[in-house]
């Protein structure tokens, strides 16, 4: 976990420093980059997958680059925004009885350029004055100019801390 404590602000209950900020996720959900190809209705989704970060042994299906699959998303309760066609997005993403289910809160990142930069967006405003969240993603974020509830965190950034996270979160 060696920059465990670059990353992370909160303190466990033995004053280590201890990461909170998408953990839950990354330790009980494989983690993939996916192009979405279509909505289905229903919740359901036909993507393609561009790049397994983990599979974290929670998927019952095999899965591989390239390999189009469907899935469950979250709804759009609670004012999270759902996938549209040709989003693409990190996905945290488990099985239940051979069914591929997106974490139902905060289950996806949709990555878009801004200014030439792409970026990947957070469902949450302000992150970068929120102490709880990693120095490392509030130095790189910023308000996302799309969404007034959203936060867009430097692609490069996020996804070196996603790898580092799902390692990190490993038995």
């Amino acid at each position: 976990m060696a920059h465990n404590s670059r990353n992370a602000e909160t303190l466990n209950n033995m004053g280590q420093t201890k990461n909170t900020f998408l953990t839950d996720q990354a330790k009980f959900n494989a983690l993939l980059l996916l192009n979405t190809i279509t909505y289905l209705g229903q919740q359901k989704y036909k993507a393609q997958i561009e790049k397994i970060y983990s599979t974290n042994n929670k998927l019952t299906q095999k899965i591989n680059v390239g390999k189009t699959i469907e899935f469950m998303g979250c709804g759009n309760s609670w004012g999270r925004e759902i996938l549209q066609t040709g989003d693409r997005a990190f996905i945290f993403i488990s099985t239940i009885c051979d069914t591929f289910y997106e974490h139902s809160s905060f289950g996806h990142l949709i990555l878009e350029e801004e200014e030439g930069v792409l970026y990947a967006k957070y469902q949450q405003s302000e992150l970068w004055l929120k102490d709880h969240i990693p120095a490392i993603i509030r130095e790189n974020a910023r308000q996302d100019p799309r969404r007034s509830y959203s936060t867009a965190i430097k692609f490069d950034v996020i996804e070196q801390y996603l790898i580092d996270l799902v390692r990190d979160s490993q038995p």
